[in-house]
């Protein structure tokens, strides 16, 4: 089970799943085999891809030449992280992907890496990759091969590092302009819980640039305010100034990326 389905339960902690809730699980565990095609295809395909990739990027970048090891450890990194992309496609987990290569890129940054060529290096890696695999496993595994940008992930730690503080300013701002959402049961915790868990999809849409994450988690989530009679259109009001409370925490080049998950979220 990856994170996004451990966050579903959390979030639905004191409540009921709904059948749309339940239809994440089905539709995680049915997807496994067409995952696991998909996988064996990037398998096959690895040391080619990476051999022609690592190439192409010397021939782009013939000043990386001057780091000791050049090729061998950019073999030795493309491979680790394009093992992990492939891996975090079965599991569907961006975030744990984020994590690990975020840990790498910072690696590359403190030995002095230009962040332009990093950037390149895994742009290539994804225009090889997308030409030998199959259409069928590029459609799953692009999002995790798109996840592997130096300037995507720096957004996303950004995100990660404020997100608490945004969640609380959130929860005031909405407390205050709906008083009514007081007499609700756990007001605060639930509103909490339920913004962790959007931001958390806004962020992976962000490095992944795939609207999927914040299209499923709003799905379930939409339809358990539709249950309890909630009225949608305060809900949509509120997530329209997401962006602005957002921007009191995060850098503007941040928010800037996030505005595609932001407007998805304000849609019915």
């Amino acid at each position: 089970m990856n994170n996004n389905l451990l966050q579903l339960l959390k979030v639905n902690e004191g409540r009921q799943l709904n059948p749309s809730d339940a239809d994440l699980f089905v539709r995680y565990y049915t997807g496994i085999p067409q995952r696991l095609k998909a996988m064996q295809n990037l398998e096959q395909q690895e040391a080619d891809t990476i051999q022609q990739a690592q190439q192409q990027f010397f021939v782009q970048h013939p000043e990386m030449l001057s780091f000791a090891g050049a090729k061998e450890k950019t073999i030795r990194d493309m491979t680790y992280l394009y093992r992990t992309a492939t891996m975090s496609m079965v599991q569907q987990d961006l975030s744990r992907l984020a994590e690990k290569a975020g840990f790498i890129f910072a690696i590359f940054e403190q030995l002095g890496f230009p962040e332009q060529a990093i950037e390149n290096a895994y742009e290539i890696l994804r225009q090889v990759c997308a030409e030998r695999v199959s259409p069928e496993t590029w459609q799953l595994a692009e999002p995790y091969f798109k996840t592997l940008s130096v300037l995507r992930l720096k957004q996303w730690q950004d995100l990660q590092n404020h997100q608490h503080a945004i969640i609380e300013t959130v929860t005031a701002h909405v407390l205050k302009t709906w008083p009514g959402v007081s007499a609700l049961n756990s007001p605060e915790d639930n509103l909490r819980k339920d913004m962790l868990s959007l931001f958390q999809a806004v962020g992976e849409s962000l490095i992944s640039q795939s609207l999927t994450p914040v299209e499923e988690r709003k799905a379930w989530l939409y339809n358990f305010f539709k249950t309890q009679r909630f009225d949608m259109q305060s809900i949509f009001d509120t997530y329209r100034q997401l962006p602005e409370l957002a921007a009191q925490h995060l850098q503007s080049d941040t928010v800037a990326g996030m505005k595609i998950g932001f407007e998805a979220l304000s849609r019915p």
